[in-house]
């Protein structure tokens, strides 16, 4: 039995590879789970992956430290580390606030290689977040070790990014092995197969290198035709900004809205702050938005059980598929939020927008968090128009639209935790679709002015990507 056998038959024996039926905390039913943190139990096995993750760090010319992704390849990091005589640094999952405040622990310096190890790899998410933190503190990706490919995509994303992907094993490697062991029938390695191959959390089909979508490509492949409507106002417009008009009284809102109309594909609004509510502001709303051409979204982040948000989306009070064509869900509460809403019959002229990624230092959304909230948008895009993400979650799947907020001229955070992108980085990474900005522009003295600022900026920044494809 070679090395590798012995592992996978290890990892089966101790219950790190499962088959059955599992119910994801996505929602999703998957035929099989795996679950590597309970190898830290078996010094065995910690030991064999050990060996295994250090005979392929040998073919990685250079590099200065290995670094586990925060938390799962912390512990196999360190194994290869104390085992082989290799230097490690720590990465935190986020930046410490008192002391140093470090963001990775060790004795790095400006410039020196890392090479990344993650125990599974699905939509690639843990390992960019991890890569980005990395560029913060000037340090570089020497390679990326991964213990288990699940071959949904996320090994291309970052292949196609440029980076070096070494993975011990693929799902169908595990698959082929146990099959070989008699460990698993044939059946049921072939359901898992299919499940793999229908559920691609980040679509990577043939993708050899990132492409930036044009908007045409992205309404020819749009899940929703709300995004086929977004897109084509972007284009006749010639504006890829969504003013998000956080104001408390309907005489500011309507007036904000009017006046920057003619410079927005779609108004964001927080209807429930509006102190002053009632029917004639939504009539107004949608007045305004048909006279200067753009679409209705409201932010109101549906989070909680099935039975409630479906009665809060058709509530007489705001009566949101009514007037919106656009709404916000967080999925905290998993795919049954979606299906409720679904049943109101009420998503094919309102589409969602999944809040994966948010834009304050402290965010809560966490790795993850975003992997399992990729599965549901994934699974159920006919519902879906995109993601607000901070960082590239979508890969080669265009037929869903990334939002981002955060947006700035300025690039500079404030005292409440909100940090900043500019237009031009946030579409120079190839993942942003459309640009949100509030503040930058209602707390504007000229607020028309800087909505044309930014009108000629995201423009701008969209076509200088599309030109570097």
């Amino acid at each position: 039995m070679t090395a590798r056998q012995e592992l996978v038959s290890r990892l089966h024996d101790i219950g790190a590879i499962k088959f059955g039926t599992f119910t994801l905390k996505s929602g999703l039913v998957s035929p099989f789970y795996i679950d590597l943190r309970p190898i830290v139990s078996y010094p065995d096995v910690l030991k064999q992956l050990s060996e295994l993750l250090h005979r392929e760090l040998t073919s990685i010319e250079e590099y200065d430290y290995i670094c586990g992704v925060p938390y799962s390849g912390l512990s196999f990091a360190s194994a290869t580390s104390v085992a082989n005589n290799i230097p490690m640094l720590i990465k935190r999952k986020e930046r410490k606030k008192y002391g140093t405040k470090r963001l990775v622990e060790g004795s790095q310096k400006p410039g020196d290689q890392i090479v990344l190890i993650e125990d599974v790899v699905s939509s690639g998410a843990s390992l960019l977040e991890t890569i980005e933190d990395l560029k913060t503190e000037q340090l570089g990706v020497a390679g990326i070790l991964v213990v288990i490919d699940r071959e949904q995509g996320g090994t291309e994303l970052l292949r196609a990014e440029g980076f070096n992907v070494t993975s011990l094993f693929t799902v169908n490697q595990l698959l082929d092995l146990l099959v070989e062991a008699e460990r698993l029938d044939e059946q049921t390695a072939q359901k898992v197969r299919e499940f793999v191959q229908d559920h691609q959390i980040v679509s990577a089909k043939d993708a050899k290198r990132r492409h930036r979508f044009t908007y045409e490509e992205k309404i020819e492949k749009a899940h929703h035709k709300v995004s086929k409507r977004l897109l084509d106002i972007s284009l006749a417009k010639q504006t890829n900004l969504i003013f998000s008009a956080d104001v408390t009284s309907k005489s500011q809102l309507l007036q904000l809205a009017n006046d920057i109309g003619p410079h927005i594909c779609a108004l964001k609004t927080h209807i429930d702050i509006v102190n002053d509510f009632d029917a004639d502001l939504i009539e107004q709303l949608q007045a305004i938005a048909k006279k200067h051409i753009f679409l209705l979204f409201e932010d109101r982040k549906f989070s909680d059980i099935g039975n409630t948000v479906k009665h809060q989306f058709v509530s007489k009070h705001y009566n949101i598929p009514q007037w919106a064509d656009l709404v916000t869900v967080h999925l905290t509460a998993g795919a049954s939020l979606v299906d409720a809403l679904a049943d109101s019959g009420k998503l094919d002229d309102t589409a969602l927008i999944a809040i994966v990624g948010l834009s304050s230092s402290d965010t809560l959304t966490d790795l993850a968090y975003i992997q399992r909230a990729m599965e549901i948008v994934i699974d159920k895009k006919e519902y879906f128009s995109g993601i607000v993400a901070q960082h590239d979650l979508l890969g080669t799947e265009a037929g869903l639209l990334q939002f981002t907020p955060g947006i700035n001229v300025s690039a500079k955070g404030d005292k409440h935790g909100q940090t900043y992108n500019t237009p031009e980085k946030a579409f120079s990474n190839k993942a942003t679709d459309l640009m949100i900005v509030g503040r930058g522009i209602y707390k504007a003295e000229n607020p028309v002015e800087a909505a044309k600022q930014y009108q000629e900026a995201g423009w701008q920044a969209y076509l200088n990507a599309k030109k570097e494809n």
